[in-house]
């Protein structure tokens, strides 16, 4: 199986491990199932295949294996860490309204370099609030 080979076991040891160990759900570093599949040496499909519907547990914790592969995402981050930290400036905003190149600007800053375009449609996609 996928978790059986040496390979995959490398490749979430190095990109997964820091998110299972630290339960934070910031953690999680972009992977593909595209990136695991050239990392392996296996298809996407068969890489698709074999955690679809399958799951792990970890630490007294059980999740699906889907859940280690992220989609999306920039310059190193995460889709999912971006949202996150979108919502967390977001609610700052003491209710006024952010514009997303000030946005963009703020994630830049904290060294999550994103377009204009990306946060306008994480905004849309995620968020689903109006500031």
């Amino acid at each position: 199986t996928l978790l059986a080979s040496s390979a995959a076991s490398d490749v979430y040891k190095r990109q997964q491990e820091e998110y299972l160990t630290a339960r934070e759900p910031g953690a999680l570093r972009p992977l593909t199932m595209t990136a695991a599949a050239r990392k392996t040496g296996l298809s996407l499909s068969t890489v698709s295949r074999t955690v679809n519907g399958k799951y792990a547990e970890f630490e007294g914790r059980v999740f699906p294996l889907r859940m280690l592969f992220t989609a999306g995402g920039k310059a190193g981050h995460s889709r999912e860490a971006i949202v996150r930290r979108m919502r967390a400036l977001l609610s700052t905003a003491n209710g006024e309204p952010m514009s997303d190149a000030r946005l963009a600007a703020l994630l830049a800053a904290e060294g999550m370099p994103v377009s204009r375009r990306t946060v306008n449609k994480y905004r849309n996609a995620f968020l689903k609030i109006d500031n």
